[in-house]
């Protein structure tokens, strides 16, 4: 975003404030960055260094930091700034904002991955989220620990480019169906995938077997069809409603959507017929908490598609001033923090 499509963005009292500054201030403020949760992953720290790199670079400001994807606890500063406040004041609510939807979505999927201990986790959040953030909420994902994306957004991010060939080439574009490519088929499963292996021969084959609620049934067709080229299915049952395979248990919550007993009538069924390297995918609202009830259970699970989890906004960052030429001054309750963790930036 270009600095006058910056300037539209940012909240008129803080211009206000910087105008005052420049008239009535001279001496050297310190402003420092907290958030109130403990066990967060910070996230967004290179996108606010490149923000103030301009007044960095022209000695405006300095800038202590500690290093994107470090773990953080309530109250630590993870960002001070120094320098006049009228350089300083227009950029308070901009870092606010990078680094609360930043570490928000980075802690999300770190919940995820240390919830699944060891199983996939796969980043399907593009249709929780506007298509203008999922570029770098892609970093922020990644920097939580999630390398696997049903999109190469993470490619685009400009910071993709500072990974190493050894850390790209552990990032993965997940491939699958989604429901409509069944449905212009008449629902019939077996034929979409006859005509996805003739169109995408070299694409792996994820099939997603939930159209016509009956997971197991359509598992196995295709398995008795495509061999060991069905290489996994991916089971996205509706919360609402209870699969066909499960037609002798109660239509209680339990056995509705994607369930445990389900998934293991899944996999019981395809071993059963030669079918263990097929690999199973589960999506559908999943949350750290309901991956875990799926890893204690122990039934094998090879990836969790999460979305809407992902994108939720619950870590909050506030900057504030905490120092003025010599002398500590604040609003009541806040106050100057000492961190020895924090690193000064320079170019």
């Amino acid at each position: 975003m270009r600095s006058a499509q910056i300037k539209r963005v940012i909240s008129t009292y803080f211009f206000d404030a910087q105008k005052l500054s420049k008239a009535y201030s001279k001496e050297e403020v310190i402003m420092q960055f907290f958030q109130r949760e403990d066990n967060a992953i910070l996230s967004g720290i290179q996108e606010v260094l490149e923000l103030l790199t301009p007044d960095i670079k022209g000695q405006k400001i300095k800038v202590r930091h500690l290093e994107e994807g470090r773990r953080i606890s309530s109250w630590e500063v993870v960002l001070e700034l120094q320098g006049l406040y009228e350089h300083i004041s227009i950029y308070e609510g901009l870092i606010d904002g990078i680094l609360s939807r930043s570490s928000s979505l980075a802690t999300n999927a770190r919940l995820c991955i240390e919830a699944s201990q060891g199983v996939e986790i796969i980043c399907m959040a593009d249709r929780s989220d506007h298509y203008r953030n999922i570029e770098a909420d892609c970093w922020s994902y990644y920097i939580g620990g999630i390398r696997s994306f049903s999109a190469p957004n993470l490619t685009k991010n400009k910071f993709y480019r500072s990974l190493s060939a050894e850390k790209r080439e552990k990032i993965k574009v997940y491939h699958s169906l989604p429901h409509g490519a069944i449905q212009i088929f008449r629902g019939n499963t077996l034929k979409a995938m006859e005509a996805y292996l003739s169109t995408f021969p070299k694409l792996p084959m994820v099939a997603l077997v939930d159209f016509n609620n009956n997971i197991v049934k359509e598992t196995l067709e295709l398995f008795q069809r495509f061999g060991k080229k069905l290489k996994a299915v991916r089971v996205d049952t509706s919360k609402e409603i209870k699969d066909i395979s499960l037609a002798e248990f109660p239509d209680t919550d339990e056995y509705k959507g994607v369930n445990i007993t389900l998934i293991q009538k899944l996999r019981k069924a395809l071993d059963e017929i030669g079918g263990t390297a097929v690999k199973i995918y589960l999506s559908s609202g999943f949350t750290p908490e309901s991956i875990s009830k799926f890893i204690s259970s122990g039934v094998k699970v090879d990836g969790f598609g999460v979305g809407q989890f992902l994108t939720r906004v619950n870590i909050f960052f506030t900057g504030d001033l905490v120092k003025l030429g010599d002398s500590f001054i604040s609003k009541a309750g806040r106050g100057y923090r000492e961190n020895a963790e924090l690193k000064e930036f320079s170019i």
